[in-house]
């Protein structure tokens, strides 16, 4: 099953997704910007990682 990953502005770029999964985010640039996923098809349960719920997984 292929799973997508959004992540919203609620982002407050404090890298905690990275930390868990740098193989799948990224932060581009300063921490005021959200954080990137390196690519679509991700694992499900990565929107639990978040502090601030700003990660959205949903099935495709």
């Amino acid at each position: 099953m292929a799973y997508k990953v959004t992540v919203d502005d609620s982002c407050v770029g404090c890298g905690a997704c990275q930390g868990a999964h740098d193989d799948i985010f990224k932060l581009e640039g300063d921490k005021a910007e959200p954080v990137k996923a390196k690519f679509d098809n991700v694992p499900e349960g990565l929107e639990d990682i978040c502090p601030v719920g700003a990660i959205k997984v949903e099935k495709v």
